[in-house]
């Protein structure tokens, strides 16, 4: 573990969002969603904004979905808290 105190919760958090409409290049299949939101994950750790070292952090997934017949997520969101 790094020698950063893992309970102070004072780095900035992560975040990240994959828009499957909005991101053509990337292979995706709607309703795949473990793919949509590995994606916004590694965004999230993309984003993670701390010097090298070890960290322990809950992420929370969450997704916008459409409703229609039927419904599909449109947006898959990760963030570190």
């Amino acid at each position: 573990m790094s020698s950063r105190s893992d309970d102070s919760r004072s780095f900035t958090p992560g975040h990240g969002i994959f828009r499957p409409d909005e991101n053509p290049d990337i292979p995706f299949e709607r309703g795949d969603h473990m793919r949509g939101w590995s994606i916004a994950v590694q965004s999230a750790l993309d984003d993670f904004g701390r010097a090298p070292g070890k960290y322990r952090a809950d992420i929370v997934l969450s997704a916008t979905v459409q409703v229609e017949n039927p419904g599909h997520v449109i947006e898959y969101i990760a963030n570190f808290i």
